[in-house]
């Protein structure tokens, strides 16, 4: 995981919402998260 990555993950844990990332196996083995997945256009 990069550092921005984790920065990112960490503040949505922190503030309890909702990531929308279209890469769901940056962030999918963090325990507590919560994805939502888009396709970029």
């Amino acid at each position: 995981m990069e550092l921005g990555d984790s920065v990112i993950a960490a503040t949505a844990l922190d503030y309890n919402e909702v990531l929308l990332t279209a890469n769901e196996k940056h962030y999918g083995f963090i325990p507590n998260i919560q994805l939502k997945k888009f396709k970029p256009t």
